[in-house]
C-alpha cells in the first residue's frame, strides 16, 4: 500500500494524490538473484582490496630491509 502524494519542489505545495484511495502495487518481477550476484561481487572486490593492501604493506616491509622469498 502506498499513500503517495506529489509535491511541488519549489513551493512544497501538494499537487496530486491518489483520488481513488491508496495506491496498491503488485510484485511483477523478483530481483533477489540479482541482489545476491551484486553482493557476491562486492565481497570479491573487498577481498581483492584487502589483498592489495596486504601486498602493499608487505612491499613496504621489504623496502625497510626485511627479506622476503619470491
Amino acid at each position: 500500500m502506498n499513500l503517495d502524494k506529489g509535491m511541488d519542489i519549489e513551493t512544497h505545495e501538494q499537487i496530486w494524490r491518489p483520488t481513488s484511495g491508496p495506491l496498491r502495487f503488485e510484485k511483477r518481477e523478483n530481483f533477489a538473484d540479482d541482489l545476491c550476484a551484486v553482493s557476491a561481487l562486492c565481497r570479491f572486490s573487498l577481498n581483492l582490496l584487502n589483498l592489495k593492501c596486504y601486498l602493499h604493506k608487505l612491499k613496504k616491509k621489504c623496502a625497510a630491509g626485511f627479506a622476503v622469498a619470491t
